[in-house]
């Protein structure tokens, strides 16, 4: 009966858990899918972690910090056994995993574990990548527990997995280092001092050496472009949470009886991070996991426990809800790429109509190029910061933000085509550039070509991603849109504009038919107003 009880208590905990799983089996949208895939592949078919990279044309026999080749080497072989759905099912294992190592750590009432359970989810919302971050949150809730439950002796297994796992092992060595630190002065023993030093020792064992320490700072130094590694920005609900939670670690230090200095200087590093980059606030959450439930499960194991109850089941609805918002957007249980956010069918374009290279291609297709187009295309640049940090990246920063000597960098490589995301501006001088022709766009890239290569490719001299360049053309319109939706069928954008120029010639049932299709590939367009409108000038007709 007692046992029955107790996994009735714990249902909670068990429902906003498998919310979160189910939540993180999204499609594949991260730009470095491809990247790990390929140098796993190298990893299992050379037997040996590379020391060089050879993928780009602007960087050949570059030096690569293969930090996180172990990790990088699993994906492969999953991948190879089990396809993209293979990944799918890892993301939402490792999320799961993440939150039960942090739920066996916490002794305090459910209130604590779910609240925290739904910070890190928010935290998260936007991190739930297949790559080897994952891991390092599922190794930083072990290494709580490990802590809490003082299984020291796990420590330097858990250690050397994760300094041949990813670049994170810094913060690990620091949190492991406090918590002895705070041992020794408790306890005035020469123990804890010893397990520091070989907590230290241990993450040594990789192929950087003490380079380990060091490639955090390596790659956080040239990354102020990339949006995961801005901050929260003021207007989401993350930035929120993230300040509710140093909110409650800064009272919950300041009310403790025992102010140690020690876990004040972890708030503050762990605020610095977490405030910095938005990539660290998961990390934040897991280390201060511990913190919140000691100093917070006194005052909240007050109370009635039907009051308890009622809180509890109140976070499982908030927890269904938000996994309904992800099945609203088609974002649970897809086992695919997703077509929106990588260069699946720039690709493909690109291979069929034998584009020529060398290729400038955008930060965020490099490591998507390196699994589908390489070695047919080497890359100008792939998400590898320490590899491209200095001159490769500061010339692709100049070209993609259209700076003055953008040109005088195409012309040192003699860049023929150009596969960028619309949204960056040198798309936009393009389009105006007599030297560059545009010939592909969808909702995530544009390809120009230059003017004077393969004049047999169909130019589009209307339509662009921005709109139409002269309205009246409304037949050459229509024409251009055919041309591209027939090169990608599933581009749902195309046969909205269709829907439209369509409608405006008078063709009733082309019109509808286009439509139909723009909302068969994408049902959340029913919410877009152009769109309703559309349908129900249609539905008047």
């Amino acid at each position: 009966m007692r046992i029955n009880r107790a996994w009735a208590a714990m249902a909670p905990v068990g429902v906003v858990i498998i919310a979160v799983m189910l939540s993180s089996t999204g499609p594949i949208a991260n730009n470095d899918y491809g990247l790990h895939l390929r140098i796993g592949q190298e990893i299992a078919e050379n037997g040996k972690i590379p020391r060089h990279d050879n993928h780009s044309y602007t960087l050949p026999k570059a030096p690569y910090p293969a930090h996180e080749w172990l990790i990088q080497g699993l994906l492969y072989r999953l991948h190879k056994a089990c396809g993209n759905s293979g990944l799918v099912v890892l993301k939402g294992l490792l999320t799961g995993l993440t939150l039960i190592f942090l739920m066996l750590s916490i002794r305090g009432p459910l209130v604590i574990k779910l609240s925290l359970i739904i910070m890190i989810w928010l935290l998260g919302w936007n991190h739930i990548y297949i790559r080897p971050h994952l891991f390092s949150w599922m190794l930083a809730s072990l290494l709580v527990l490990f802590l809490n439950r003082r299984i020291y002796w796990a420590l330097p297994l858990l250690l050397l997995l994760w300094a041949n796992s990813h670049g994170s092992i810094l913060l690990g060595v620091g949190i492991i280092g406090i918590h002895f630190l705070k041992e020794q002065q408790s306890k005035q023993s020469y123990r804890p001092m010893i397990w520091i030093g070989l907590c230290m020792l241990v993450p040594l064992l990789n192929p950087l050496g003490i380079g380990i320490y060091t490639i955090f700072f390596q790659i956080s130094a040239h990354t102020g472009f990339i949006g995961e590694w801005k901050s929260y920005a003021l207007n989401t609900v993350a930035f929120w949470v993230l300040t509710g939670l140093f909110t409650l670690a800064g009272y919950g230090w300041f009310k403790s009886q025992e102010k140690n200095p020690y876990d004040l200087i972890l708030i503050g590093v762990l605020a610095l991070l977490s405030f910095s980059s938005s990539r660290n606030g998961i990390m934040a959450a897991i280390f201060l996991t511990p913190f919140l439930d000691q100093w917070y499960t006194p005052l909240l194991s007050r109370g009635e426990p039907r009051a308890r109850k009622i809180q509890a089941w109140g976070f499982v609805i908030l927890a269904l809800a938000l996994l309904g918002l992800r099945l609203n957007n088609g974002q649970v249980l897809s086992f695919r790429l997703d077509y929106e956010r990588l260069p699946i069918a720039a690709v493909q374009f690109m291979k069929k109509h034998r584009l020529p290279g060398p290729v400038f291609n955008d930060y965020n297709f490099g490591g998507y190029f390196l699994w589908k187009a390489w070695p047919d295309y080497p890359v100008f640049i792939d998400g590898r910061t320490e590899v491209y940090q200095g001159r490769v990246l500061k010339e692709y920063l100049t070209v993609s933000r259209a700076q003055a000597g953008w040109e005088r960098i195409m012309r040192k490589y003699d860049i023929k085509v150009m596969v960028i995301r619309p949204e960056r501006e040198i798309a936009k001088v393009l389009l105006q550039h007599e030297a560059w022709d545009l010939v592909y766009f969808d909702y995530n890239s544009v390809i120009f070509i230059r003017s004077d290569i393969l004049p047999e490719l169909r130019r589009l001299h209307v339509i662009s991603p921005y709109g139409h360049r002269d309205s009246s053309q409304v037949r050459q319109a229509t024409e251009e849109i055919n041309y591209m939706v027939q090169e990608n069928p599933v581009f749902f954008g195309g046969y909205k504009i269709l829907a439209f120029l369509l409608y405006r010639q008078g063709n009733l049932a082309g019109a509808r038919q286009a439509i139909g299709q723009y909302l068969k590939l994408h049902p959340q367009g029913r919410r877009n107003p152009e769109a309703r409108s559309l349908l129900r000038a249609l539905q008047r007709r």
